[in-house]
């Protein structure tokens, strides 16, 4: 993954350099899912939990929109978009820093997992690829799963 070079520039601006250098038009759509992404902290919401979540500032959009708008901001590098193993939709989130995932397989909670691994280390021998990015999601029982899971096992 790759980290969010731009994190002390102003939100607006940075979405605007963001929109700009990509070619694309920011919209008060646009704006209002990016809005919604940085409030969310370490969520990793659905295209659906964005579009209820921005429904209530523009009560107009639809969920084409939204999916349009999260395409978007993927596009120009300001969300990452997650394939989570196990899920039938994608998640997303805001780029931060080199992180990875843990999906409890009991409640479906998804957590952002901080370790930065050297390509390296899941790759020795590349086959020359060459890799920019990669992800690693791990999955099991997160700690309130867990406890519960091994208290209906006794």
């Amino acid at each position: 993954m790759k980290t969010n070079e731009h994190k002390d520039v102003d939100k607006d601006e940075l979405i605007t350099r963001a929109m700009e250098s990509s070619g694309q038009r920011l919209t008060r759509q646009k704006m209002e899912v990016f809005h919604y992404m940085q409030e969310q902290g370490m969520r990793h919401p659905t295209a659906e939990d964005v579009y209820f979540g921005v429904k209530r500032a523009v009560p107009s959009i639809s969920l084409g929109t939204v999916y349009n708008c999260l395409e978007s901001l993927v596009a120009c590098k300001l969300l990452n978009q997650l394939t989570v193993a196990g899920a039938t939709t994608h998640r997303y989130e805001m780029r931060s820093r080199e992180h990875h995932h843990f999906r409890c397989v009991a409640c479906g909670k998804i957590l952002d997992i901080q370790a930065s691994i050297p390509v390296s280390k899941v790759l020795p021998d590349p086959h020359g690829f060459e890799v920019t990015e990669f992800h690693i999601q791990l999955s099991g029982y997160c700690p309130e799963c867990r406890e519960k899971k091994n208290k209906s096992s006794k």
